[in-house]
This record gives structure tokens, sequence and C-alpha cells, in this order.
């Protein structure tokens, strides 16, 4: 868990020190003119306000936001490759931290990071994929992997992003997406494919705060779930989810 954290942790300090950059680079300077103009004790409390070191400062008095537990469920589910419809079923429950790395009145974007304790995948192939055992031999461990099956897994996803746009005092539309890895217990879907997977899941939800320091968000995700070529086949799994999130903050936000 510690490695994980100092992995977070170095990836925003990295996020930040981009924004700073890019801060600087497009921060108003003064002319010679103007800097002529200004003297004494008011030209030396200036220019500490254009250096990046009092943006990082900024940066790092942000605290993390707090905890995000995470649940949802798949309604439908395409294989990646030929969008094609399976009987699959994915669930997925998950904790997210995020900390915040530019805030402004009504928008922040955040840093999130998750993990995923608990992955629950049925999948198998679409009916066009079943090997026809009828014209064609095949051995039995071959025909295991198109079988329906179960597995269990588990995932980290270090890389994400979420952007908050406050639509009211207590209601706000969220825009983030993650990415990581996965482990199976088994191969998902289907086929060749392997039992771990790489996942990126770009996801929507309006959030409601009913109570201080407490929000709750109703929201959708795309979850791609794909070995990226690294197995014998890369069919890969594209399921639509909808799902539920309850946020505890560490502290009320300014």
């Amino acid at each position: 868990g510690q490695l994980v954290f100092r992995a977070m942790r170095q990836f925003t300090a990295s996020i930040a020190a981009l924004c700073v950059m890019l801060a600087g680079a497009h921060a108003p300077r003064l002319s010679a003119q103007d800097s002529a103009s200004v003297s004494g004790p008011k030209a030396s409390s200036l220019a500490p306000l254009d250096s990046g070191a009092v943006r990082l400062a900024t940066y790092r008095q942000y605290p993390w936001n707090g905890v995000n537990v995470w649940a949802g469920s798949a309604y439908e589910t395409r294989s990646a490759s030929h969008n094609e419809h399976f009987s699959g079923a994915l669930t997925v429950v998950g904790v997210q931290l995020s900390r915040d790395v530019w805030r402004g009145q009504r928008t922040r974007i955040a840093y999130l990071g998750e993990i995923l304790p608990i992955m629950l995948a049925r999948s198998g192939p679409p009916a066009s994929r079943i090997p026809d055992t009828l014209r064609n031999h095949f051995a039995q461990d071959e025909l295991d992997r198109f079988k329906y099956r179960d597995a269990y897994g588990f995932g980290v996803a270090p890389f994400g992003v979420e952007v908050t746009y406050q639509t009211s005092r207590r209601t706000s539309a969220l825009f983030n997406i993650t990415a990581g890895g996965l482990w199976f217990t088994r191969i998902v879907p289907y086929g060749k494919s392997t039992q771990a997977n790489f996942t990126v899941s770009p996801g929507v939800a309006l959030q409601w705060e009913p109570a201080n320091r407490s929000r709750v968000a109703l929201g959708y995700a795309f979850h791609h779930l794909s070995n990226a070529s690294f197995g014998q086949a890369n069919p890969g799994m594209n399921s639509q989810m909808l799902y539920l999130r309850v946020s505890r903050l560490r502290k009320r936000h300014s």
C-alpha cells in the first residue's frame, strides 16, 4: 500500500510540475517600461508572484481530497476486436484516491488513481466464434478456452484524471478517465487471450453533496479491457457500465 501511495505522489508531482511549466510559459510578463515604472518594495513584492516556485507551493497546499468507493455493473458487453455481442458480465468494486492539481472558480482538475480489489467477469465467445467440433478436432484444453466461465480479478489503475464542474451549490458534473492493468484467475474474455489485461475507462457522472464532506455520484463508464496484443489473440472486451460512487472528503473544498 505504501508503494502504491508513493507512486501516486510521484505521479501527481510530475503533473504539478508540468502544470507549473505551462503556467509559467503563459504567465503575463511585465514590459521593460512597466518594470521601470515599478520601484522599491512594490517591485520586489510582484516578482515572486510570477515564479514557478510559488505555483508549486500553492499546489502542495492542496490536500488529498479523500476516499471514493464505487461499484458498477455492465449492462452490455461486446468484443473489442469485432464489436460482436456476447452474453458476458462484468462487476467491479473500486477504491479511489484523488488530489487537485488545479482549481478554478467552478472547475477543478484532479489526479485520480484507483485500486480494484474485486472484479468478477463472466465471459465467453460470441456464437460465431465457438469452435466447430463437428468438422474439426480440437484438444480439450483449447475447447476449455471457449467455454463460458467466471473469473475473479484484481487491478490497479494509477493513471487517471477527473474534471469536476460545479453546476449548483450541491451538484456537479464529473468527467474522468483511468488506465491501468488487471489480472484474472482465468483467461478473459475467451480463446487465445490472456489472464493479464490492460484497461482504459472513461466516464461521466452527476454528483450530489447531501452533507458536508460527503458526496454521492451516479455515472456511466465505458470499460475497455484487452491484452494489447501480448497474447496469441486479442479479442478484448468492451463493457458499458452504470456505477454508484460514495465519497468521504478529507477536507471541504474552498
